[in-house]
């Protein structure tokens, strides 16, 4: 009706990666048959649905919630890191030629108004995030020499709520402020994995921070008639910290 909406779509996902390597790891690349070429592929397919639901209590004030899921694409671990890896541990060098799609889910509920004819818009959200096959860097030592390569390690999950406000003091000045607050955690890291990795569960996922903060405005001015506009604006943004792959 008027004041509720549903939405529904999905989004068809295909990858196929390729590639080929002549020169590197050449003393791997000598036990190949002929014509002694590294050759390596992965692949993402995936059917990814959206779904949103918004409905508008009253005129100023949406309710909505929404569910996702995306993917972040596999790739190819470079031929001499390879290479090197298989001369110690030359059963397992195949696994760790490529690595898999990392998946996600998301659910998020939220809420958006608006206040003094629209000078005053603010919104506050939570959401929650499951990942499955989280892409990693996993290092051995072979040889006296530390080799890195991304494996799939484990699975994990991230939580947040996140807010902003915008408004409009005078014509042409805009300001706004806004932050978001995370917890994220990884739930286990998968047996056997051909190169160790330090990340232990219960640790925070690498790189996501614990909380972001940004401020700033935009001022605009039409220059009489004439059709042209000057404008400025500035933010400042500021990141919490995080770790990494190497850090418990």
């Amino acid at each position: 009706n008027e004041r509720l909406r549903l939405t529904a779509g999905v989004r068809r996902h295909h990858e196929v990666i390729d590639a080929k390597s002549l020169g590197a790891g050449a003393d791997f690349l000598s036990t190949l048959s002929p014509p002694m070429t590294f050759v390596a592929s992965t692949s993402a397919n995936a059917w990814l649905p959206k779904f949103s639901l918004e409905f508008n209590p009253i005129d100023n004030l949406l309710l909505y919630a929404t569910y996702t899921e995306g993917v972040r694409d596999g790739n190819l671990n470079a031929a001499s890191k390879v290479a090197l890896i298989a001369k110690q541990n030359p059963a397992h060098a195949d696994q760790i030629e490529t690595f898999a799609p990392e998946f996600e889910k998301s659910a998020q509920v939220g809420v958006k108004g608006s206040a003094l004819g629209n000078r005053l818009m603010w919104a506050v959200s939570s959401y929650y995030n499951w990942i499955k096959s989280l892409q990693g860097y996993g290092t051995a030592n072979f040889q006296g020499e530390t080799v890195g390569v991304i494996e799939n390690i484990g699975d994990g999950h991230s939580a947040g709520i996140e807010a902003e406000i915008r408004g409009r003091p005078a014509p042409g000045l805009t300001l706004f402020a806004g932050g978001t607050r995370i917890k994220s955690v990884i739930d286990s890291i998968y047996p056997d994995l051909v190169s160790p990795v330090t990340t232990v569960p219960g640790q925070r996922l690498p790189f996501v921070p614990n909380y972001t903060l940004s401020g700033g405005g935009e001022w605009e001015h039409a220059l009489g008639g004439s059709g042209w506009d000057v404008f400025a604006n500035g933010t400042e943004t500021y990141t919490g910290n995080y770790t990494t792959y190497f850090q418990h």
